[in-house]
């Protein structure tokens, strides 16, 4: 009867107590929970495999972490004045686009042309610059959630799933301002709506939808490779900025098409993007190519809903971004610089083109530009993408 709660006590002793956690590599085992959870129980044992899992419940409190504390730092940033009686609901459009950066950065590459001209145009004319993602290779949730909630992820264990571990109760987020505020809230991904629990997740961030790839109202496109293309995705917000909406519509939109593995993904009688160079082998062409034809095709989509959004009656605010840069093996060519946030910020006054800021203020960044009431600002709204 005993061995239950000394099992128990040992197991809380190991995974909670940070005195022994730091401990944990005098036996060759690292204190973050593994992200490969295939290797975590082929190389550790189920037993401590499960351990090491469990510190992924162990959170602990920031120094000064206090009501009162937050209460004076977040007093600097109240509003001085709310929005004028003349405000016009904008729809708010948000993109996460898969993978998305500027391949003309690689050394020792000349391209025959750009793979991504609108992005060049767009961020020509509007706010833009660089994002620099809180992940690298997989983890696409992480970004995600520090978009929608303005929350860092940073102090969680590593290899988080925030939606998976800590969101089991309604909590702020951009999405809830906005529902708050009347607005619809659709949320779209053009892959399995159940990946990292969306579909359960969503609905407590604020969302009155969230559409799978099964649930999509335009036409289901796809190219040789395995996933739907941008068009749908691009198709399927067209549509639901059609569709009636008493306040406004937020909608975020989750792309897949230049999702990896980028060896052999495409058809070669798809590439689209040619270039030349002294030091790539033929597998690294191979995964050039196959990476130029996706983001050209993004590319190709966001000036699609560019101009769809510049000839809209309505104001509309579009925020378009990567979450990650994908991994490339050990193909040193292929780390590319941090991911990059296509503009669609809106110009009030001077244009800014070369920011660089993580996720977590990005959304907060483009409504207050453009002078939303989610802001409480009193800048004018200019239609744009």
């Amino acid at each position: 009867m005993l061995g239950a709660p000394i099992l128990l006590g040992c197991l809380y002793l190991c995974t909670m107590n940070g005195t022994v956690r730091a401990d944990y590599s005098l036996l060759g085992l690292s204190s973050e929970a593994p992200t490969d959870q295939t290797k975590n129980y082929t190389e550790n044992g189920f037993l401590t495999a499960f351990v090491l899992n469990l510190s992924s419940l162990n959170m602990g409190d920031p120094d000064n972490y206090s009501e009162r504390y937050l209460e004076k730092a977040f007093a600097q940033y109240q509003p001085d004045e709310a929005s004028g009686a003349d405000f016009q609901n904008p729809d708010v459009i948000v993109i996460l686009s898969e993978s998305f950066w500027d391949p003309t950065t690689l050394k020792n590459v000349s391209f025959t042309e750009d793979p991504i001209p609108n992005y060049r145009r767009i961020l020509a004319e509007n706010h833009g610059g660089s994002m620099v993602s809180c992940t690298f290779g997989g983890g696409t949730v992480r970004p995600e959630f520090e978009i929608l909630t303005g929350m860092t992820t940073s102090m969680l264990p590593s290899g988080n799933v925030p939606y998976q571990q800590y969101v089991f109760n309604n909590i702020y987020s951009y999405a809830r301002e906005f529902k708050n505020q009347g607005y619809d809230t659709i949320g779209i991904h053009t892959y399995q709506k159940e990946f990292y629990e969306r579909d359960r997740a969503y609905p407590l961030l604020g969302f009155d939808e969230m559409l799978g790839e099964y649930d999509l109202h335009a036409e289901q496109h796809f190219n040789s490779g395995p996933f739907l293309t941008d068009e749908s995705l691009v198709e399927e917000i067209m549509y639901q900025l059609e569709q009636p909406h008493e306040k406004g519509v937020f909608i975020q939109g989750i792309t897949m098409e230049n999702h990896g593995l980028y060896l052999n993904k495409f058809d070669p009688s798809e590439w689209n993007i040619d270039f030349t160079s002294d030091t790539l082998s033929e597998e690294e062409s191979n995964l050039l190519h196959n990476y130029c034809k996706g983001v050209s095709d993004s590319d190709a989509q966001l000036g699609r809903l560019y101009e769809y959004v510049m000839n809209r009656e309505k104001p509309t605010v579009v925020l378009c971004m990567a979450t990650i840069c994908r991994r490339w093996g050990t193909i040193s060519v292929f780390m590319p610089p941090p991911a990059q946030s296509p503009p669609p910020l809106p110009q009030t006054g001077q244009r800014k083109r070369n920011i660089r800021c993580s996720p977590r203020p990005m959304l907060y960044s483009a409504i207050t530009i453009q002078g939303t009431n989610t802001a409480q600002t009193a800048h004018p709204f200019r239609r744009i993408c």
